[in-house]
C-alpha cells in the first residue's frame, strides 16, 4: 500500500560542490493508493455469440484488456473489482433472447479497499436466433 519514490540531489549551478545525494520518500497514507474505477473507459464489446459461457467469457477477457488499455496492469477480477451479475446466467441470457441486436449494460465495480467507484459499459450481441451449448436444452 506504499508508494515509493526517490530523488537525486545534485547541484548544478556550484562548481565547488561535487557530490550528491539521493532522498528516498515513501508515502503510506490511505488514500496514496486509492484508485477510481470511474475513471476507466471501457469501449463497447459487440460479439456474435449463442451460449451463456461464452459470453460470460468474452465479457471478461473485454474488461481485463480494457483495463490494460487503460494502461492498469495490477487489477485482478474477482480480488480488486467485480463483474456485476456476470454469474447470473439469466441476467446475460438477455443478450441471447431475440434474434438480432441484444444491449446489455456491464457494470464492474470496486471490491478491494484500495479502489473506490465503478464503471459501465454496453455489451451489443448480433445473436442469429439459434443458440448451442447447454443453452439449446434449456
Amino acid at each position: 500500500n506504499n508508494i515509493l519514490g526517490a530523488v537525486e540531489l545534485k547541484p548544478l549551478n556550484n562548481n565547488m560542490i561535487v557530490n550528491s545525494t539521493i532522498a528516498k520518500f515513501k508515502n503510506s497514507h490511505i488514500t496514496a493508493t486509492i484508485f477510481d474505477f470511474s475513471k476507466i473507459k471501457i469501449e463497447d464489446l459487440k460479439i456474435k455469440s449463442k451460449n451463456y459461457d461464452e459470453l460470460k467469457a468474452l465479457i471478461i477477457s473485454h474488461i481485463s484488456k480494457e483495463i490494460k488499455r487503460n494502461g492498469i496492469y495490477n487489477l485482478t477480477n474477482n480480488v480488486d473489482y467485480e463483474i456485476v451479475n456476470i454469474e447470473n446466467r439469466d441476467y446475460l441470457k438477455s443478450l441471447i433472447a431475440v434474434k438480432g441486436l441484444n444491449t446489455l449494460e456491464i457494470v464492474v465495480k470496486s471490491i478491494s479497499k484500495r479502489y473506490i467507484g465503478q464503471t459501465k459499459f454496453n455489451v451489443i450481441n448480433d445473436f442469429d436466433g439459434k443458440l448451442n451449448g447447454k443453452d439449446k436444452d434449456s
